[in-house]
């Protein structure tokens, strides 16, 4: 797996785990956790919808452009 193909997913850890610290010990900026979680949440959300996606691309590059014969070109034969 590359690191670029799961940014998103590296991301919304780290938003979940600096919500918990958050929570923990408050630092730096004023970021309410829910917030944080928010975005962990909707950026775990990105990643399945997006392998979702690539999923599906992989499944239709296998499906044959016509796989029962049927065409609208009347030049095209079908092996007998």
């Amino acid at each position: 797996m590359k690191l670029r193909e799961n940014l998103t997913l590296v991301l919304a850890v780290l938003a979940l785990l600096l919500a918990i610290v958050q929570v923990v010990h408050p630092f730096g900026f004023n970021i309410h956790p829910w917030m944080l979680i928010v975005v962990a949440l909707l950026l775990g959300l990105r990643h399945v919808m997006r392998r979702q996606k690539m999923n599906r691309e992989a499944l239709l590059k296998e499906v044959p452009a016509h796989p029962l014969g049927i065409t609208d070109d009347p030049d095209h034969r079908i092996n007998q």
